[in-house]
């Protein structure tokens, strides 16, 4: 199934990236397993293309929903990805949505948007 669902994303402060690195990787099997619905109210997992490198990236992330905007934050520069509204496909609680992504880089930017979803 598709849909035309937006993420928008922000990035944040680091953390021990080997905490995540160990942690995405149990999170992508559970949730595209039957078993999703342990984790999927608050955690989506987000597909895009690397790039420079056209690698697929499958990130685990904590989202909030505004409608059909889906609202990530970030800690790593991986966001850098999804500069210029490109592909993404969400697999949000057990479903599959395909949609673009854009980039919001500032707390004005991110709170324009939660109160303007047309902006």
């Amino acid at each position: 199934m598709t849909d035309n669902t937006t993420a928008a994303t922000t990035p944040q402060r680091n953390r021990n990236p080997q905490v995540i690195r160990v942690v995405n990787r149990l999170m992508r099997p559970l949730l595209r397993s039957p078993l999703h619905r342990v984790v999927s109210k608050k955690i989506a997992l987000l597909t895009f293309t690397g790039r420079k490198s056209g690698r697929t990236y499958a990130l685990p992330l904590s989202y909030v929903q505004d409608g059909r905007t889906l609202y990530f934050g970030t800690e790593t520069p991986w966001y850098r990805n999804l500069r210029g509204g490109v592909p993404v496909t969400v697999r949000l609680r057990g479903k599959m949505y395909a949609g673009t992504a854009e980039v919001i880089e500032d707390e004005a930017g991110l709170a324009r948007h939660t109160a303007d979803p047309d902006a």
